[in-house]
C-alpha cells in the first residue's frame, strides 16, 4: 500500500527548490507520483516518457498555429511537472542508476535549445522572418 500524500511528501519532496516549483510544480507532481507507485514504473520510463512529450509538444510548436503552439507550450509545461514526478518515483524507490542519469541530463541539455529552435522556427515559418 502507498502512504498517503502527506507521508510522500516527507519521503519524496525533502530538497528545497525554487519558488515556482514548490507553489506549483510540486503540489501536483505528488498526485502524480502516488498514482504512479501503484503501477510500480520506475524513474527512467518517467524520463522517457518526459523526452518524447517534449518532442512531441516542440514539434507542435514548430509547425503549428497559434493553438498548436499554446498546446506544445502546455505540453512541455507537463514535462517539467514529470521532472518532479521522475525524482520523486527515483527517491521512493531508492533508484540511482547510471541510465536514468544518463537520460536526465540528455533531458535537460536538450530541452532549452530544443524548445527555443522549435518556437522561432514555427514563427519562421509563419511570417518569413
Amino acid at each position: 500500500m502507498v502512504e498517503s500524500i502527506k507521508d510522500l511528501r516527507k519521503i519524496c519532496q525533502t530538497k528545497k527548490q525554487p519558488l515556482y516549483m514548490e507553489l506549483v510544480s510540486m503540489k501536483i507532481s505528488i498526485y502524480i507520483t502516488k498514482l504512479l507507485l501503484y503501477t510500480k514504473i520506475s524513474a527512467d520510463y518517467v524520463t522517457i516518457s518526459m523526452i518524447l512529450l517534449l518532442i512531441v509538444g516542440s514539434t507542435f510548436m514548430a509547425f503549428g498555429g497559434l493553438w498548436m503552439i499554446f498546446i506544445g507550450i502546455l505540453i512541455i509545461h507537463f514535462t517539467i511537472i514529470l521532472d518532479n514526478v521522475n525524482g520523486e518515483v527515483a527517491r521512493y524507490w531508492k533508484e540511482d542508476g547510471i541510465i536514468g542519469t544518463f537520460l536526465e541530463q540528455v533531458y535537460h541539455n536538450v530541452a532549452v535549445p530544443l524548445i527555443f529552435f522549435t518556437l522561432a522556427y514555427g514563427v519562421f515559418l509563419k511570417t518569413g522572418f
